[in-house]
């Protein structure tokens, strides 16, 4: 079912806040400033944005969280049409791929000057990186708006295969000059 979102700025006379459309590329970039607007983790460590994959695509944020688990997000500015699903499925069966050392190369390269272990080590208060990674993954399709089927099969696998996989709606708008993100969840993420 759609989310429909509205909001109003209190006053004498309430005001509705228009819908606010940024770019693709302006939410990508928002959202590698702050994870914490994606996924309330205490913390993620982002690996990089726009991951070239083995499988000819890029990957739009790979996030990791403290226990080593890595987290795919997939990000559509407007409505996620069902091909998205296999999209982000995709991303899946390279990212249950990687290694280690892949992600430290990853890391490396999205990161010029920076060691994978000490970038760990900055995110997660000093704490060392454990030695097993991408045991598990999660998935994380962010967009504004998901088709009717996304929706169904987004909480098929999730509900009966429990493939680790969620939906996150949001919404911008603005109002004199600046803008909100507003976001919600097709499943809460503590049973996703």
């Amino acid at each position: 079912m759609p989310v429909e979102v509205k909001v109003w700025r209190f006053g004498e006379t309430p005001k509705m806040l228009s819908r606010a459309f940024p770019l693709e590329k302006s939410l990508e970039d928002m959202f590698a400033k702050d994870l914490s607007l994606l996924l309330d983790d205490p913390k993620l460590m982002l690996i990089g944005r726009q991951v070239s994959t083995s499988n000819g695509g890029y990957l739009d944020l790979l996030a990791m969280d403290a226990e080593g688990t890595l987290v795919v997000f997939e990000l559509k500015r407007n409505q996620a049409p069902r091909e998205t699903v296999a999209q982000i499925l995709d991303y899946a069966s390279w990212v249950q791929t990687l290694s280690y050392d892949k992600i430290a190369e990853i890391y490396a390269k999205k990161n010029p000057s920076k060691i994978f272990e000490q970038g760990f080590a900055d995110v997660f208060d000093g704490n060392s990186c454990p030695e097993e990674i991408n045991e598990t993954h999660r998935l994380v399709l962010v967009a504004a708006e998901l088709d009717p089927s996304v929706e169904r099969v987004v909480r098929y696998l999730s509900d009966t295969y429990g493939v680790p996989l969620n939906a996150l709606f949001f919404r911008c708008f603005a109002d004199e000059g600046r803008q909100y993100l507003v976001r919600s969840w097709l499943i809460d993420p503590q049973e996703a």
